[in-house]
Formats: structure tokens, sequence, C-alpha cells
């Protein structure tokens, strides 16, 4: 009923809200630009198709700790929204799928600036490369997280380093770094140096 009430809203947080069981009427919301949901087994990829089908608008989407999201869900999203910030952190049912599907989309207005996957026990070093393997994808990408990835690795970040070199070199004056949080995942310090000029490491 509140939400129905609520059309109009634009930014909507909710976290560790364990009364919500149904997130469905999210769907309601047509104007939504950001939307923020952590903390839930509620939450599912039902539910997101009905946000992808509503909120065309959709940005930034941070799902927390939503342990049923999985990559169905993701798809949804990826292909109906112009997203530029995606944060899948912690969600368990996640992986290299969900980074295939933003490699693959049709989805001209998905352009994802921010992407966190910190946690994410089932992205490997291959999903880390299928990004570093398309052009659209880095062309955009400014902020990756894969803390406490183990299966991460230096060739992971060398496979977006050689990326993000060809793409400097074709557009020098537009190159920004990648900056990118690699605690407690394979990626190992003694690398920093070799990547400096494309990426910035956060430990």
């Amino acid at each position: 009923m509140l939400l129905t009430e609520l059309q109009n809203l634009e930014n909507l947080i909710l976290i560790n809200c364990i009364k919500i069981g149904d997130y469905s009427p999210l769907g309601l919301l047509k104007n939504l630009k950001q939307l923020h949901v952590e903390k839930t087994v509620q939450m599912c990829d039902q539910d997101l198709e009905a946000v992808a089908t509503s909120s065309l608008n959709l940005e930034t989407l941070k799902l927390r700790k939503c342990f049923n999201v999985t990559n169905k869900g993701v798809r949804y999203i990826i292909s109906r929204c112009p997203i530029t910030e995606l944060d899948l952190s912690m969600c368990e049912n996640i992986d290299d799928d969900s980074l295939e599907i933003i490699v693959k989309t049709n989805n001209e207005k998905c352009k994802i600036r921010t992407l966190a996957l910190n946690t994410c026990p089932n992205i490997t070093g291959k999903g880390i490369e299928q990004l570093a393997s398309s052009l659209k994808v880095m062309s955009a990408l400014r902020s990756l997280d894969v803390t406490r990835n183990k299966y991460v690795d230096n060739n992971s970040i060398i496979s977006l380093h050689k990326a993000l070199l060809e793409q400097k070199s074709s557009n020098p004056k537009s190159f920004e770094l990648l900056t990118c949080y690699v605690s407690q995942s394979g990626v190992s310090p003694d690398i920093e140096e070799t990547v400096k000029e494309t990426i910035s490491l956060v430990f």
C-alpha cells in the first residue's frame, strides 16, 4: 500500500527489512533511478523482472547479501535498464555467467562505470577475462571491486591491463585509470608496478 502512494519515488534503500516478505511491489515504482536492497532472502529474480519492466530509468542497483538473486535476475536488469552502477556483493548465487551477460547485452544504454563483486565466491578469473575482452565494457568501467574473491588472481588483472593499454593507445586524452579493489583476493602486490599505467590497485 505504501509503495502505491510513492510511485514518483526515485531513490529507495531497504536494508535488513525482515518484515518485508514480498518485493514485487517495487515494480510499481516507474520513476526509480537508484535502488539499494540489502540482507534479505525474500528479494528474488521475479522481483527484479518487475523492476526491470517498469523502472526503465534505473541507473544504480545495489543488491548486497540478496541470497536468492541469481544470474537470471541480472539478465532482466542488464537487458532493460541504463545501469551505470551495479553492486552484487555477497550474492552467493552470482557467478561468471552474470559477467558474460554484461558483456553480451544488446542494451546500448547499459554502460557500467562501477561494478562491485565483493565476496562473490563463484566469480573467477575467467569471468574477469570476459570483461576484459569487451571493448564496450572496458571503455565505460572505472571501478571494479573483487575483494575477497580468491579465484580472481594476477592473470585476471593482467588481462584487464592489456585491454586498457589498447584503449589508452587509441584514446590517450580521454583515458582514465581503472580503480580495482583486490584485498583478500588472489591478486598479489607484486604486479602493482606492472599495471600501474592503467590500473590503481587497492589492497
